[in-house]
């Protein structure tokens, strides 16, 4: 959604050249700008999709442990506090996603209870 306006292109723009990490001259175009929020957007999202793949292999061939669920509920809560502090309160989607990450912070914990209940079989 950031890179639909001009005007978010034109603040990156005079973020990076007043940033000095640069040569003098260097002049950012709107690829560059597309690509960096391409890369911003694959991180947010990597977090959810690891943790959709591994859980889905883990399930299916491995058995469930306390330290699996530990870190994946640190890494989700880490993701979520990342889209927190963005603090964008004008967009639905903000909201979906930190819906989204309270979701799977939920089924994570929901699988010590899955864990529990396979042991006492």
């Amino acid at each position: 959604m950031r890179v639909k306006d001009e005007t978010f292109f034109e603040l990156w723009k005079r973020s990076v050249l007043s940033s000095g990490a640069y040569p003098e001259g260097f002049n950012p175009t709107f690829d560059d700008y597309a690509g960096a929020e391409m890369f911003r957007y694959l991180f947010k999202i990597a977090i959810p999709m690891g943790f959709g793949l591994l859980t889905f292999v883990t399930y299916q061939k491995l058995r469930l442990n306390r330290l699996f669920i530990f870190i994946w509920a640190v890494l989700l809560a880490g993701g979520m506090a990342y889209t927190f502090f963005e603090l964008n309160f004008g967009s639905v989607f903000y909201y979906l996603v930190m819906a989204g990450y309270l979701v799977l912070i939920i089924t994570v914990l929901s699988l010590t209870q899955e864990m529990n209940s396979n042991r006492n079989l």
